[in-house]
């Protein structure tokens, strides 16, 4: 048993390190949080997810507005081209 200790002290001396995960996640896709937001108010879900983040009433509120704003924009414009 003593020279598996041995051999295997000097195996694990001998392995390259371990490369460290990267410290900042993937990229998301163009378009994911948008869509993600999207959907969070299609199905009245945005308050809740942004509430249960921090995020105050009037930040709530003003997110809500931009992005009605933008769905309707989008939706005339799908409508016109």
């Amino acid at each position: 048993m003593r020279r598996f200790s041995v051999r295997l002290a000097r195996l694990e001396a001998r392995r390259p390190p371990v490369p460290a995960p990267p410290s900042e996640p993937p990229e998301l896709p163009p378009g994911y949080v948008e869509e993600v937001l999207r959907l969070l108010h299609e199905y009245n879900q945005l308050g809740c997810v942004l509430r249960s983040l921090g995020a105050s009433e009037a930040d709530i509120a003003a997110l809500a507005e931009t992005l009605e704003e933008r769905l309707e924009a989008s939706h005339d414009a799908s409508r016109d081209g």
